[in-house]
């Protein structure tokens, strides 16, 4: 695939989810969240001769500066690594979104079962119907 410096810069200064960036479709990292200057990324999990997953349990905060420094040479004014977006990464967001939201219901429901035991709400619910 041919380098795009210009849609490079663009997905930095304005990155979106579904922003996949790879050097020659060796993954370095997906965006999946964008709030303001906090962008969520996941990394990629090599999985031997499998290929590669992203970890939806691990996702990453970062700014511009750590994308940029992740996907740009050092020594030159060029990118090592080139941005790509379709349906498929889309999914991905979508999955990790998913995942991430039923994580977070289970987290809630838990917390209020031990909200509930620990204030003794629970013991009082059951003593109205005793």
């Amino acid at each position: 695939m041919k380098n795009n410096n210009a849609a490079n810069a663009a997905a930095i200064a304005n990155p979106k989810p579904g922003d996949f960036w790879h050097e020659m479709f060796s993954p370095y990292f997906i965006v999946v969240d964008v709030k303001q200057d906090k962008i969520t990324v996941l990394n990629t999990v090599i999985h031997g001769d499998d290929g590669y997953y992203f970890d939806y349990d691990k996702p990453t905060v970062v700014d511009r500066k750590w994308m940029s420094e992740r996907v740009r040479y050092v020594s030159i004014d060029a990118f090592c690594a080139d941005v790509y977006s379709n349906n498929n990464t889309k999914e991905i967001v979508a999955q990790w979104r998913e995942h991430t939201s039923q994580s977070l219901q289970e987290a809630i429901e838990k917390a209020q079962k031990e909200w509930e035991d620990f204030t003794g709400w629970t013991t009082l619910k059951q003593e109205e119907f005793i």
